[in-house]
């Protein structure tokens, strides 16, 4: 059953929870205020959840998990004497239990709400107990479970379910992937989002101190006062409702540190390896080392020390050499394969000079080179193989359909059709993939939706603020905005008058006249030339051409000798 009317068709999607589990789908549900049924399909086991504007609306499962009449027992609504006797009305008339209850005057709707709130939490948290081989369905606008059964029932709030489920029933792996691209300080942007996650005391604690004050994963994993694995999970679950953002903290300099504590740290800083001297955890992306490196260059150049530190200019000068060979170390690849063996990297491989570091893997950024050459086969090839790499498979999919439209260079209809559909249909898995963005809005300028794709534009923008062709393309849309404005309102102003060849308008203007009006023509003095002779231009605002410009220039000096020889 279609859950609001329209012509639009629903859109499918499906997978596994191994590569998206079921927080994940929850939580993108949530965050865009989907309807639709997801289904969950593993053996014999068959469980349906249905979506209601980003609410969990109801849930059937294979199993039998939690019956109302028992919730209600356990949260002290009714005795036992109350149930015992209800459920045999309830088997031999064939109702509902909680309208019997609500009819026999035992309990209220707002109780009997209660318990449908807890039974639906529990089903959902029956349904993390799903393996990571289940396959899942999304059909979006279809209610697959829509019936007089579970009218009226009241819609659950998906973040209690999902960490419910996350807290008992982890997806460790998507977890532990998650968590490994924090790098550097977190900070909580609004306490009262987590109000809706109905944590524990000592989890709300966690959260309190994180909006307090920025810090880093291993220093909340160090001093949280919680189980490492839950503060964990709690970081996770911030994650992945976006309420934590990444925060720059100023490295100290030496200006901070003063001049006892530059010396301590020249010290130290032969003791340190490559990561700790930069502020990096181990494993650090080579971008993060660079920014690192640069903010921490910039206060330790001996020309940036100051007079006050003149006695301790030579440490300063230390401490930078060795800011240098540790930025050398974890950006080189040869001299990071020694670091990683150092600090006991799983993967490292020994320095030896006669054996080769295999090939790097191919990367999305090697794929945009192939772009740039043109190369699609390149191109597609290394988009396919990531197309299950973990958090770079929509945008690699997103690249594959991009191929599939010559990169855009093909101007066929259907085909841009074909190419918004499947873009859409990735973005509704995941709605904040900037490159599934960037490639639609590219195809709806393509296909005259400037609307359209100025929305795009714009949300780029919201998730990366630094994001130079989308801030490009809303530049140049509001300055053709403002220039045709201008346009507009100069119209209104003074009315068009048609355009006229230069040729025609020399035609259309009077004879000048040779003497002043009333008098004799003198043949020893010159005519007296009534103005203007040159040809009325058209408004500056039309913006000629340079060749009519040429034009009028030649008959402005071709007028000027014929007045002159008069």
């Amino acid at each position: 059953m279609a859950l609001e009317s329209g012509a639009r068709a629903s859109n499918t999607l499906t997978g596994e929870l191994r590569s998206r589990p079921l927080a994940v789908l929850l939580a993108g549900a949530c965050e865009r205020g989907t309807s639709g049924t997801f289904t969950f399909v593993h053996g014999a086991r068959r469980d349906t959840l249905t979506m209601r504007r980003g609410m969990i609306a109801a849930v059937r499962t294979t199993e039998p998990v939690a019956y109302l009449g028992g919730i209600l027992y356990e949260l002290g609504a009714i005795d036992i004497a109350t149930l015992n006797e209800t459920l045999r009305e309830v088997a031999v008339g064939k109702r509902l239990h909680g309208d019997i209850l609500i009819q026999r005057g035992y309990l209220t709707r707002d109780r009997i709400d209660e318990g449908l709130v807890e039974q639906t939490l529990r089903h959902v948290h029956h349904l993390f107990s799903l393996p990571e081989a289940t396959n899942w369905a999304f059909r979006e606008d279809i209610d697959e479970l829509a019936g007089a059964r579970d009218e009226g029932r009241p819609v659950v709030d998906a973040w209690q379910a999902i960490w419910r489920g996350l807290r008992d029933q982890p997806a460790a792996s998507h977890v532990a992937r998650t968590l490994a691209k924090i790098d550097g300080d977190i900070h909580l942007r609004d306490l009262r989002a987590i109000d809706r996650f109905a944590l524990a005391p000592e989890e709300i604690a966690l959260c309190e101190r994180l909006h307090a004050q920025p810090s880093s994963l291993a220093t909340l994993l160090a001093t949280s006062g919680l189980a490492t694995e839950r503060t964990k999970l709690v970081v996770y679950l911030l994650a992945l409702a976006r309420c934590i953002v990444r925060v720059d903290i100023q490295p100290v300099g030496p200006v901070e540190l003063g001049i006892e504590g530059v010396r301590l740290r020249a010290q130290r800083i032969d003791e340190e390896d490559p990561h700790t001297t930069l502020g990096l955890r181990s494993g650090a992306s080579l971008d993060a080392a660079r920014a690192a490196f640069f903010r921490l260059a910039r206060q330790w150049h001996p020309d940036k020390i100051p007079s006050s530190l003149a006695d301790v200019r030579a440490e300063c000068q230390h401490i930078f050499v060795r800011l240098g060979e540790a930025h050398r170390a974890v950006t080189d690849l040869s001299a990071r394969v020694n670091v990683d063996s150092l600090v006991g990297a799983e993967n490292a491989f020994a320095a030896n000079d006669s054996v080769m570091p295999p090939a790097p893997a191919r990367t999305l950024r090697d794929a945009d080179a192939a772009l740039a050459r043109n190369d699609l086969a390149t191109a597609d090839a290394i988009a396919r193989s990531l197309t299950s790499a973990g958090s770079d498979g929509p945008a690699a999919r997103a690249l594959l359909a991009w191929c599939a439209l010559g990169a855009g260079t093909n101007n066929d209809r259907h085909v841009l059709d074909r190419g918004l559909a499947a873009l859409d249909k990735l973005l509704t898995g995941d709605p904040d993939c900037v490159r599934a963005l960037f490639y639609r809005a590219q195809l709806f300028m393509r296909t005259g939706k400037t609307d359209a794709a100025l929305r795009d534009y714009r949300k780029i923008i919201r998730i990366e603020p630094r994001h130079v062709d989308a801030q490009r393309e809303v530049r140049l849309s509001e300055i053709r905005r403002r220039a045709s404005s201008s346009g507009t309102s100069s119209s209104e102003m003074k009315p068009a008058e048609p355009r006229r060849s230069p040729a025609r308008e020399l035609h259309a203007q009077p004879m000048p006249s040779v003497s002043a009006p009333g008098a004799t023509p003198s043949k020893t003095s010159p005519p007296a030339v009534a103005a203007p002779l040159a040809p009325v231009l058209p408004p500056a605002s039309e913006h000629a051409s340079a060749d009519d410009a040429s034009v009028r220039s030649g008959l402005r000096r071709l007028l000027a000798r014929v007045a002159g020889s008069q």
